[in-house]
């Protein structure tokens, strides 16, 4: 856990760095967001594993809401990444929003909560969790949006 929260706080001190700064490259542009994911959806994959996204609702069957909330995001990863990776190839930098950084924020939080193990704070990293993935499908038709308007035609 606290190598986790470690890579998160230098990942936002790297980026705080980087845009007062202007150290902003397209490469970091790039990179950035790739490394976010990795990181992000590794430990995801690693928490489904080990059950601490087993969510339980009284009186309702849960048993697919955990791989369905990692695979929304995996998927919404790798389309995203794909988007940006088209755009490029276009000549068009898509750089993260505000909405997907306050996705990968929620994301960071409910994951360091789960990673406790505690038990009132898992609950807590996994309502979290739930909400990060509606913060990234809101975030996912942003991009779409930016995407459809920003490529030339």
């Amino acid at each position: 856990m606290v190598t986790f929260i470690v890579v998160g706080l230098s990942d936002y001190t790297d980026g705080w760095i980087a845009r007062k700064y202007h150290y902003e490259s397209k490469l970091g542009m790039l990179l950035d967001p790739l490394a976010d994911k990795l990181i992000i959806l590794s430990i995801m994959i690693m928490l489904l594993w080990i059950g601490r996204l087993d969510i339980h609702i009284k009186n309702f069957s849960t048993d697919l809401v955990a791989p369905i909330l990692v695979i929304v995001t995996v998927g919404r990863e790798m389309a995203i990444t794909g988007l940006r990776d088209i755009a490029s190839s276009a000549g068009v930098t898509m750089a993260a929003d505000k909405g997907g950084k306050i996705k990968t924020w929620i994301q960071f939080v409910s994951i360091s909560l789960l990673l406790t193990g505690l038990s009132g704070l898992v609950e807590l990293g996994q309502s979290l969790l739930i909400i990060s993935v509606i913060a990234a499908l809101w975030s996912a038709i942003r991009y779409v949006l930016k995407f459809i308007k920003g490529l030339p035609v």
